[in-house]
């Protein structure tokens, strides 16, 4: 999902496990920092 802002950059937000907050200690409503890479082809 994401949000435009004011300046008509796109902020996405994505659901994040439980899980993975705990081993960050993040809880709802905090900031992380995701970096997302496409899959080279030939990848599996």
């Amino acid at each position: 999902m994401g949000l435009k802002n004011e300046d008509g950059t796109v902020c996405y937000v994505i659901g994040v496990l439980k899980s993975i907050r705990k081993a960050l200690n993040k809880t709802d409503g905090d900031m992380i920092h995701v970096i997302i890479q496409a899959k080279e082809s030939g990848e599996s």
